[in-house]
């Protein structure tokens, strides 16, 4: 050790007089800087909080000590993790022993740890976890939040982000990619103790804005430190979250990075790229989608109409047969009708005229004692009419079983009840195709009105434009893609307008 001092110190030595010579390099000062720090200070205890964890490919470990007032960068190599008794993750708060030094690569004052002792959760994460437990309670997070599903054909997507920050260029540059989505940005800042409340207003501005279709939400930032990321665990932003009237969709730092805003949101999105990618549907899914409906519909209505088709020629025959047998039926019928017929007007005939004979005798008799006699009569003539009556409909009933014996199934009744049940098929059959149709129809209609509001035409016809280059035919996204002079031609939603660049 004592060598090592010497040589550190000659080191040292000889930078101070190089410096004293002439100008130093930066990786000269690097150097001196770090030694004078190894051996200017022990190695010492430090206590803090542990944020930003993060495991190298060789197996070191990189985090943050944090106090109410300042950070430390710190460094646990691998060779010293080996006898590391506990597990570390940011929340823990810790008494670790180290030498103070410099990463001279980057000039990055650090605290290379040897040792480590816990001292239990640390505050900030103590106090996270007593919010979560209090939305959770509420109902705002966890498994009693009812989580409301994603539009599947977005009409317009509010972005609730920063103008300035890299996650709304990546959702912009998604969204072209997978569909021409209408993107609405509410601008807001997303670090820094004004960042909760902005946000806050940010989701309700669009929320209040005249926008009849704004489908679902997206907040959004890049990554960063746990302390940049402190604004998605504010109680402020997380109610504004779990309370908007669309569905949230959050995408907030990288993977590993999880907010509780995360867990009040719909759905969380591991980076603003995943989160456009989640909310914007793909096109060529879009159009393998229609197809397969519009297939499925041809094939179902041919379908059915192959079906009810077989049904109609089956009732057909069914018609036919039953009119040859009423034809075949028809003359016997007639004939029976027609002598039932001449056989009741003769006997009315003869009961008409001994009624009016028993009539004509009793007005030229003595009345009452006339009645009596003439009841008398009555009654035996009625008696004697008893047996050609009955003889008559025993007769009748004899052609009747005839008939019936003869051709069971040709029965008047039977063949309009039959009449009546195939015209009712027919109907019920005219009646369940139109409405077959009626609803394919309506079904394909309401996919084409989907589609044409994510059509880039819809796009333009609520008063965008696309710039195209003359020359590459190119979309012009920045006026420095255009050279001046350069001949442009203006897409609007009726017709093109030329234009030189100046």
């Amino acid at each position: 050790m004592g060598q090592a001092s010497a040589v550190s110190i000659d080191a040292v030595d000889h930078l101070l007089a190089h410096l004293q010579e002439g100008v130093l390099k930066v990786h000269e000062l690097n150097g001196l800087v770090r030694l004078l720090l190894e051996h200017a200070l022990p190695v010492v205890w430090v206590e803090g909080e542990v944020s930003d964890l993060v495991k190298s490919r060789q197996g070191h470990l990189y985090f943050m000590l944090n106090d109410e007032r300042a950070q430390l960068k710190c460094v646990m190599f691998r060779s010293d993790l080996a006898a590391l008794k506990v597990e570390l993750q940011n929340g823990l708060h810790l008494k670790v022993r180290g030498l103070v030094t410099l990463y001279e690569p980057r000039g990055q004052y650090q605290l290379q740890i040897r040792e480590v002792n816990t001292v239990g959760a640390g505050a900030k994460a103590e106090e996270l976890e007593r919010l979560r437990q209090k939305l959770e309670n509420e109902g705002l997070l966890g498994p009693k939040r009812q989580k409301r599903h994603l539009p599947r054909y977005p009409r317009t997507i509010g972005v609730v982000t920063s103008r300035e920050g890299a996650a709304w260029r990546d959702i912009v540059r998604v969204s072209l990619a997978r569909f021409p989505a209408h993107l609405v940005l509410s601008h807001t800042s997303v670090q820094g103790s004004e960042a909760p409340e902005e946000i806050v207003r940010a989701i309700r501005a669009l929320e209040n804005a005249p926008i009849p279709t704004l489908d679902v939400i997206i907040v959004a930032r890049g990554g960063g430190a746990s302390e940049d990321l402190a604004a998605f665990n504010d109680e402020r932003v997380l109610r504004a979250i779990a309370r908007a009237r669309v569905p949230v969709v959050t995408g907030i730092g990288h993977e590993i990075d999880v907010t509780l805003a995360d867990l009040c949101a719909d759905q969380r999105a591991a980076t603003p790229s995943h989160a456009a990618e989640t909310v914007v549907p793909l096109r060529s899914n879009l159009e393998q989608e229609l197809v397969g409906a519009l297939r499925a519909l041809e094939g179902g209505i041919d379908k059915r109409i192959g079906e009810l088709r077989l049904v109609l020629e089956k009732l057909s025959r069914s018609l036919q047969v039953i009119h040859r047998f009423s034809k075949k039926a028809g003359p016997s019928i007639d004939h029976l009708q027609r002598q039932l017929e001449r056989i009741a007007r003769s006997k009315m005939r003869e009961w008409r005229a001994k009624l009016e004979d028993l009539i004509e005798r009793l007005g030229r008799a003595e009345p009452r004692l006339r009645l009596k006699r003439l009841n008398n009569q009555l009654e035996e003539a009625a008696k004697r009419l008893e047996p050609p009556l009955h003889r008559i409909l025993e007769a009748h009933r004899r052609v009747l079983t005839r008939f019936e014996a003869q051709a069971p199934l040709i029965v008047s009744k039977s063949i309009d009840k039959d009449r009546r049940h195939l015209e009712h098929l027919n109907q019920a059959l005219y009646r369940l195709v139109e409405r077959i149709s009626r609803e394919k129809k309506a079904r394909f209609a309401e996919q084409i009105r989907a589609l044409h509001a994510l059509s880039p035409l819809a796009v333009l016809e609520r008063g965008y434009a696309i710039v195209f280059l003359q020359e590459s035919s190119t979309i012009v996204r920045s006026p420095s893609d255009v050279p001046q002079g350069a001949l442009v031609h203006i897409q609007l939603a009726r017709g093109v307008l030329k234009a030189r660049a100046m």
